[in-house]
């Protein structure tokens, strides 16, 4: 298993739809990357050309990051009620304030949250 980041192991528990499409990659040659780069022999280290041609056929504003699908994530997840730190176990974060800054509430639920709090007529 790789070191992350922080220098520390870490399991990283995928959805079903993000294992379908690892399997949908699996390599047939035992040893080869899932996401090889233009050598075989090496992963793929820039999706930079790949990213823009899946937001291009996906209709996708051309300035969305790569990035900027962790901050959807954690905010999708929040807004489902998804606790922060769960939340901030998917994304790999050891301290919740860094998860708080990744998790944006929408304000639609930020005001049903508010209606909660007084009885209907108030």
């Amino acid at each position: 298993m790789p070191i992350s980041k922080s220098g520390r192991r870490r399991h990283i528990p995928l959805s079903d739809a993000a294992l379908a499409i690892l399997e949908r990659q699996r390599p047939w040659a035992p040893g080869a990357f899932i996401f090889p780069g233009s050598d075989p022999d090496k992963p793929l280290a820039d999706p930079s050309k790949a990213w823009r041609r899946a937001k291009t056929l996906a209709g996708l504003d051309k300035d969305l990051r790569i990035h900027d699908l962790r901050h959807t994530f954690a905010s999708t997840l929040v807004g489902k009620g998804r606790s922060l730190h769960e939340v901030g176990t998917l994304l790999g974060h050891s301290q919740i304030s860094m998860t708080m800054r990744y998790a944006h509430l929408a304000p639609a639920r930020l005001i049903e949250a508010a209606n909660e709090a007084l009885p209907a007529g108030f």
